[in-house]
C-alpha cells in the first residue's frame, strides 16, 4: 500500500482493469519508483510496468487508459 487511500483504491481497480481486459497475456504488474520504494509523496508520480507474454495491440488497452 502507498500510504494513500485513494491512491490505493485507484491502484487496485487499475489493476483489476487490466487483469479482465489482459487475461492470460497479463505476466503481472510491478509498481516501481518511490512508491515500491516506500518513499512516496502527494507530488509523486506512480510508475509500474506491466509485463505480458506477447505484445499489445494499443487498440487493446485504449479503454485502460481513457478511464484512466
Amino acid at each position: 500500500m502507498t500510504g494513500f487511500p485513494e491512491l490505493d483504491a485507484l491502484l487496485r481497480r487499475f489493476t483489476a482493469d487490466v487483469r479482465t481486459e489482459l487475461r492470460d497475456d497479463l505476466v503481472g504488474l510491478y509498481l516501481q519508483g518511490s512508491f515500491a520504494l516506500g518513499e512516496g509523496d502527494e507530488w509523486s508520480d506512480v510508475d509500474f510496468v506491466c509485463v505480458t507474454r506477447e505484445s499489445v495491440v494499443p487498440a487493446r488497452v485504449q479503454p485502460l487508459h481513457e478511464r484512466l
